[in-house]
């Protein structure tokens, strides 16, 4: 259930989140350039300045604990710091898209807004008291403030669909080529036999942890390259996955099968070479591709196949032209950081 509750607000609009604004424009830290370090506005934790609108400590923390669940506030330091600017980055998007909204006189209705929670409701099939309790544990105070921020994400995606989606077009042409390139004009495509060990770390854990599945995985992969053992003597010992118990043996797959950035390294990899530590969001991996072929592609797969590479183009195009946008809104608004994260 809380995994779901933390993708719900991925919910409110169909089409995909609005991506990380760029990097906030740092004052010197120097006092002589105008950075405020005053014990006042160091009390009252006001972080940065957007277009006139704070953005508090208090603020960082809060979507740090939402982003985190029931882990709350990282403990140690360095990675505290971290998330708080990645939060500081979301909060200063978020801004510089709702001032929009005001400008142009978008608005979300209450209406709207209920539409969604009974969907969620409905989908989780929770009774108002579960809805509630289990907002509380994935960060939110209570059914109020999950309120304020599905408005806040809709009136997100409604600025972004007249600023952004309504000016992209993937043509028929660039599916085409697409598919001459890949899938032999939809003829066939390639498979991979795939093995893989993993280190299961979670997301939020500190850097420290990170870097140590990564340096153990090298580790191990050098006891293989070494033949000290197999790679798949190797994953039935370390691997954390299920997996483990067949040799990390994932079988025959073709793309579109599993976690991007993975299928990603595995598609590109040579025939009986170990990756380097590939990093998803299960945790920290080694591949190893063992065999190569291509099978004939049914009028079904190509169909799918051609969805899946109009999709594909969108969000490539998405993404640049949401980081295009970002760019001038941030040559446009007048953004100062207070304190130093």
């Amino acid at each position: 259930m809380i995994a779901t509750l933390l993708v719900l607000l991925g919910a409110v609009a169909t089409e995909p989140a609005v991506p990380d604004a760029p990097p906030v424009a740092a004052a010197d830290a120097s006092p002589a350039a105008g950075a405020v370090t005053t014990s006042d506005e160091l009390l009252d934790g006001v972080v940065a300045v957007v277009n006139g609108e704070l953005i508090t400590l208090g603020e960082l923390d809060q979507l740090v604990e939402r982003t985190a669940g029931a882990g709350g506030l990282p403990s140690d330091p360095s990675t505290l710091a971290a998330r708080r600017r990645e939060a500081l980055a979301q909060r200063v998007r978020e801004l510089l898209v709702l001032q929009q909204a005001r400008e142009m006189s978008i608005d979300v209705t209450d209406d709207e807004v209920d539409e969604h929670v009974q969907r969620v409701q409905k989908e989780n099939n929770f009774s108002t008291a579960q809805l509630e309790e289990n907002l509380r544990r994935v960060g939110f105070a209570d059914l109020a403030a999950y309120r304020e921020v599905v408005k806040r994400e809709m009136l997100k995606s409604h600025v972004v669909s007249v600023k952004v989606r309504a000016r992209l077009k993937v043509a028929d042409s660039e599916v085409d080529e697409v598919m001459r390139r890949d899938y032999g004009g939809g003829t066939d495509e390639a498979e991979i036999h795939c093995f893989h060990l993993m280190l299961r770390v979670d997301a939020f854990a500190p850097d420290v942890a990170h870097r140590a599945a990564r340096d153990r995985l090298l580790e191990i992969r050098r006891e293989v390259e070494s033949q000290a053992l197999t790679f798949s003597d190797a994953a039935r010992k370390y691997s954390d996955d299920v997996t483990a118990r067949d040799g990390g043996d994932l079988g025959w797959f073709a793309t579109g099968t599993l976690e991007e950035t993975f299928e990603k390294v595995a598609f590109n990899l040579p025939v009986n070479t170990i990756s380097d530590v590939v990093q998803t969001p299960f945790g920290h991996h080694l591949v190893w591709v063992t065999e190569k072929r291509r099978k004939p592609i049914s009028p079904e797969r190509k169909a799918a196949l051609a969805s899946a590479v109009r999709e594909r183009l969108y969000q490539e195009k998405y993404v640049g032209a949401m980081a295009t946008w970002f760019e001038q809104l941030e040559k446009q608004a007048e953004i100062k950081k207070l304190i130093e994260l």
